[in-house]
């Protein structure tokens, strides 16, 4: 999948160090392997667009050496984390078709405002005075 300017989506570097830096606060808590596990888990997701331009096992050996750097060997294997950011990005993909499906109708809803609010109509009274709904 492609933004919508054209561009391959990739992982920042700064996304790696946010995670070595959650990865460290699991320590503060109780059961931190636990707590490691999650943190990953939650930030592949939150990786999903960029999983189809990304080196997966590249990815993943550098979650790993950060997750090692703070004492955490306990993380699943290689491939159950794979298919977690693959799952992830299977229903990132469903939610960007739906949202790039309603755009039409929200794009036409932002042009008949700012066509009623040139014409005066407030955007309080738009829906029944304007016919803008």
């Amino acid at each position: 999948m492609v933004c919508a300017a054209g561009k391959a989506l990739h992982i920042a570097p700064q996304a790696f160090e946010q995670l070595s830096h959650h990865l460290a606060e699991c320590h503060l808590e109780d059961l931190a392997p636990l707590r490691a596990r999650q943190v990953v888990s939650g930030w592949l997701a939150a990786m999903a667009p960029c999983y189809s331009f990304e080196d997966h096992a590249a990815v993943l050996a550098n979650v790993k050496a950060l997750a090692a750097q703070q004492a955490f060997d306990e993380l699943p294997p290689i491939h159950e984390l794979i298919q977690g950011w693959s799952a992830a990005h299977a229903r990132w993909c469903r939610h960007a078709d739906t949202q790039a499906g309603l755009l039409p109708d929200r794009l036409r809803r932002v042009r008949a405002r700012a066509e009623g609010t040139a014409a005066g109509c407030s955007p309080t009274t738009m829906s029944s005075e304007c016919g803008v709904q």
